[in-house]
């Protein structure tokens, strides 16, 4: 991760076009889920170190609620490079007996992501669950609706600036308790983007989540991306 972030274009090499494509939504969904640019999957990661603290047999939190304000950046040198802020609220759902059945969490966020082929500015929510807490359980079980907004600026030259709404509706993703590593799992992908110049677009899809840090994007073709 901390190897040194390569060259942009010069101005020679910019092609100018107001056309949002099928690519762009690409990148921009990529980012908003990658780890390394302090996307879904970071969070994630967040979210099961609290749950790891969730205790199968009695729990203290039972029933009570948290919140705190989170700030998450990336080391100088990066090859991607992000700064945003987390205002987080959680609890813990337990039985009649106060064993711990479920994490339900909502963040708001908003910061700035400088990547090779983007920059953005974005801000958006995320309210979902983790389930699988008790002890005979290997996995969590994540649910929840991802909403994301952004100004987003290419460095490929095919796209000036656009604005960006991104919603992702996970149904479950199954996660490892013993690695962290997401195994599977599967959502719906919304991205409708507007030019600078007024064009509005919309690519509706899935994500289909298949470990080994990568996913499958479907919108009229099908995309292999980072996690």
């Amino acid at each position: 991760m901390a190897i040194l972030m390569t060259s942009c274009k010069t101005d020679d090499d910019v092609i100018v076009s107001n056309e949002i494509t099928e690519e762009d939504a690409v990148e921009v969904v990529e980012n908003a889920v990658a780890q390394e640019s302090g996307g879904l999957t970071e969070q994630i990661e967040t979210t099961i170190v609290i749950a790891d603290f969730a205790d199968p047999e009695q729990n203290p939190m039972c029933g009570l609620s948290f919140d705190s304000t989170l700030l998450q950046t990336n080391q100088s040198g990066s090859v991607i490079l992000y700064n945003y802020e987390y205002q987080w609220t959680w609890n813990v759902q337990c039985d009649i007996l106060q064993t711990p059945e479920q994490f339900d969490f909502y963040y708001e966020m908003d910061g700035w992501c400088n990547a090779p082929r983007l920059e953005s500015l974005d801000y958006g929510f995320n309210d979902f669950s983790i389930s699988g807490l008790n002890s005979a359980s290997e996995v969590y079980v994540y649910s929840g609706l991802y909403q994301r907004y952004g100004n987003i600026g290419f460095k490929t030259g095919f796209q000036t600036t656009i604005d960006s709404e991104l919603t992702i509706e996970i149904s479950e993703i199954i996660i490892s308790k013993t690695t962290g590593e997401i195994l599977e799992g599967s959502g719906s992908v919304s991205f409708i983007g507007k030019s600078s110049n007024g064009q509005s677009v919309t690519f509706e899809g899935t994500i289909t989540f298949e470990g080994g840090d990568t996913a499958t994007l479907k919108f009229e073709n099908e995309f292999i991306i980072s996690l």
